[in-house]
């Protein structure tokens, strides 16, 4: 599963992005609904259980797209930092990169990734 908030989170083996917080309508909700990526939200880390450092300590994160604003969405993105370093959980906080990987997301399901050298790529663009 994939868990994402304006604090931020997500799981890229899956088709949803689940938020932490009250409206999906934040940062990360926007950035996912805009890709066509489902969105379930969750609690925040003060709002109590279940929440995001639930779900990271259960399995269910593969990736956090954390983008926090405002004293108690930094206050839990320390929490869900620690976490994620300790669950070896990979974390996105800019939200440049989280476009980057929702697109990166979007675009897997529609086609099939090939890797190629820089060498290769360049040629190819440039010549």
């Amino acid at each position: 599963k994939a868990a994402t908030s304006s604090s931020t989170a997500g799981r890229a083996a899956s088709s949803t992005i689940t938020l932490h917080g009250p409206r999906p309508s934040g940062v990360g909700g926007t950035v996912a609904a805009r890709a066509g990526l489902p969105v379930t939200v969750m609690n925040k880390v003060s709002e109590g259980s279940p929440h995001i450092v639930d779900a990271i300590r259960a399995g269910e994160i593969d990736l956090i797209l954390n983008t926090p604003r405002g004293g108690v969405a930094h206050a839990d993105g320390t929490i869900i930092r620690g976490t994620a370093a300790l669950y070896n959980v990979p974390l996105i906080t800019t939200l440049s990169a989280a476009l980057a990987v929702v697109q990166g997301i979007r675009d897997l399901k529609h086609k099939q990734l090939h890797v190629r050298s820089l060498q290769r790529h360049h040629a190819l663009e440039h010549g």
